[in-house]
């Protein structure tokens, strides 16, 4: 497990930026990291993992305060996401994912936001989102369009 905080990137993802066939993030804690997209993950795989991880402050100027995910089987469970932030015109507060297959399971969202709503933004098919936390309701909820 890692602690990352105050990361800024010059191009992508303010702390961790993975791409491959597959890709884990597991057991992190990454507060206060900005970036364009992804203020603090961005992941570009078919087959990626993102667990018990806990996201707080984090901000990005465009979409997916926390994490921006791409891809297809991106699994995100089990994970915290507190007071993460996208920008004014952007979706996906702590998350915005893309793709097929994805798993949205067991996380919590508090305080997440975006200029346009949602604490997670998601499109693509066969997507499963189950047991999710997520505070305050209105415009902070989990959304597949």
């Amino acid at each position: 497990s890692n602690t990352i905080t105050n990361s800024k990137a010059g191009q992508n993802a303010g702390a961790i930026y993975l791409t491959g066939k597959s890709a884990t993030l597991t057991s992190n804690k990454i507060s206060s990291c900005s970036e364009k997209m992804g203020g603090a993950c961005q992941i570009k795989s078919n087959n990626a993992q993102i667990t018990k991880n806990t996201f707080t402050k984090n901000t990005a100027k465009q979409s997916g305060g926390a994490c921006y995910l791409e891809g297809t089987k991106i699994t995100v469970k089990s994970n915290t996401f507190t007071s993460n932030k996208a920008g004014k015109k952007a979706v996906g507060g702590a998350i915005r994912i893309t793709g097929k297959n994805a798993k949205i399971i067991s996380n919590k969202f508090t305080k997440n936001t975006a200029g346009a709503g949602f604490a997670v933004w998601g499109s693509g098919a066969g997507k499963k989102v189950s047991g999710n936390s997520v505070s305050p309701k209105g415009k902070n909820q989990i959304r597949w369009g």
